[in-house]
């Protein structure tokens, strides 16, 4: 068997390396229009994991109505609404991650596409996994027939990480006739059949 001589190993004590290695960051962003319920998700995924004794880091990236930031006077989000502003602190936000290894919850603005503008400029499927930190995104919908534009445009550029959640939010889908989904227009969307081929 050959020896792995990259790892340097520790004749006292534990291999830091491989534990420093093992130990994985997460990046969840929560993508979509408005009013589906990114945010009222984000508090209730915080509170669950800050009750359990983990650490979360929160970026309110909502340029025009920072909702989550108000909840917490721990949230992190851009000084100005500027495009440049907002990329350059994205961008901190994800080197931050990367270098502490720990939790960031992002929450972006409903029909902000600032996001997938950088994850594009920065191959974030590739180069995040490769710096140790895992990315989810979440795409929240509430039954609209554009709910499904957002994810539609981000996997058009190419953001596509294997960890993505489709949240179908039925307490802010439109109301339908009983034993009918709320959700039908939204599938049949030209979005979701070209992601479907």
């Amino acid at each position: 068997m050959t020896k792995n001589t990259n790892v340097p190993t520790n004749p006292d004590g534990p291999n830091l390396a491989a534990i420093e290695a093992a130990v994985r960051g997460t990046i969840d962003v929560l993508l979509g229009r408005g009013r589906t319920g990114k945010t009222t998700w984000a508090r209730w995924a915080i509170e669950r994991a800050r009750a359990a004794g983990r650490s979360v880091a929160i970026a309110d990236g909502d340029r025009n109505n920072a909702t989550l930031g108000s909840f917490y006077p721990d949230a992190s989000s851009p000084a100005a609404s500027d495009d440049v502003t907002v990329a350059a602190w994205m961008e901190q936000q994800a080197e931050s991650t990367i270098l502490s290894r720990g939790r960031l919850v992002l929450d972006m603005a409903g029909g902000d596409r600032s996001f997938a503008t950088l994850a594009e400029r920065h191959a974030f499927n590739e180069v995040l996994p490769a710096e140790g930190v895992d990315l989810t995104a979440w795409y929240f919908l509430a039954g609209g027939r554009d709910d499904f534009e957002t994810l539609a445009f981000m996997e058009a550029l190419g953001f596509q990480p294997p960890r993505t959640a489709i949240v179908l939010n039925e307490g802010l889908a439109p109301a339908v006739p009983a034993g009918q989904d709320p959700f039908a227009a939204a599938l049949r969307s030209e979005a979701v059949q070209q992601g479907q081929n």
